[in-house]
């Protein structure tokens, strides 16, 4: 009997004992997996606010520099964005900022206006010294280059403006109705036929001679090139230039990376919207 007796306490003692060991195994597996959750929730958040942080920091630069600027910063690039970590482990952050092009492609509903500005920032990018955005982006020309040339083209038929202003704060402008082959030194694509360019005071008509494209571009400051579309019908337009120009969309691209979690945030502005004050400087041939 005794020995029963110590055989079936042994058994209970194992059976305690395999069961104590698979109580600890499965609290050991559940704090695992809840340190895993929260390391990738703790991961998310940390990607979240790299590709935040590396968001705002891009639109700064686009606030703080002219139309066409572009600046990219490599996500794990030795270069880092001029702001704490949003933890111990640092995120990796990253950004691409598109807004220049050498050739564009744009649609255009009924009676609606596209503005392209003729010019664009080659100002201060991560690549330099010290790669921060100008104070007053306005008052820095050094960096800003002209369009030289374009070609304007479309399937139907459609209008556009030059505007530009001189030194002095008045405002020109060339009308044109179609497309247009336009290079320097293509003088006989180029010249538009008198009294076409005209100030906007009605007095200061300097339409008398033949003014060409080549000489507005080199000649006025800001120049902007707004395309109308008159139809009734939405049609498409391409622009082409050997230097390039600012688009009419800017967009962003950042991204953050902590751990396995990687945020990506996307943004988009129709910069038109922000020269609608030059629909009302636009010239026609009448």
């Amino acid at each position: 009997m005794k020995t029963n007796r110590r055989g079936f306490s042994t058994v209970i003692a194992i059976l305690l004992t395999a069961f104590l060991v698979i109580l600890s195994a499965g609290v050991l597996f559940l704090f695992v997996a809840e340190s895993r959750i929260s390391r990738s929730l703790f991961d998310g958040f940390s990607a979240y606010a790299g590709a935040e942080g590396a968001m705002e920091y891009a639109l700064l630069k686009v606030k703080n520099h002219r139309e066409g600027f572009e600046d990219a910063l490599s996500r794990g690039s030795s270069a880092r964005l001029p702001a704490s970590a949003p933890s111990r482990r640092s995120a990796e952050m990253g950004y691409e900022i598109h807004a220049f092009a050498r050739s564009y492609s744009g649609y255009l509903a009924p009676g609606e206006m596209e503005i392209i500005p003729l010019f664009f920032d080659r100002g201060k990018t991560l690549s330099t010294t010290d790669g921060k955005p100008f104070k007053n982006p306005r008052e820095n020309t050094t960096d800003l280059e002209r369009t030289a040339d374009f070609a304007l083209s479309s399937e139907s038929g459609f209008s556009w403006n030059l505007i530009g202003s001189d030194s002095e704060g008045r405002t020109f402008g060339i009308v044109w109705t179609g497309g247009i082959s336009h290079s320097v030194g293509n003088a006989a694509t180029a010249t538009v036929p008198a009294g076409s360019m005209r100030s906007i005071d009605e007095n200061e008509d300097v339409g008398d001679v033949p003014f060409s494209i080549a000489d507005f571009l080199a000649e006025y400051e800001d120049v902007y090139l707004a395309v109308t579309n008159p139809n009734s019908e939405t049609i498409s337009y391409r622009i082409d230039s050997s230097n390039g120009f600012s688009l009419p969309e800017v967009s962003i691209s950042a991204v953050g990376k902590a751990g396995t979690s990687v945020s990506n945030l996307e943004f988009k502005e129709n910069r038109s919207r922000h020269f609608d004050a030059l629909r009302y400087s636009l010239f026609n041939a009448e």
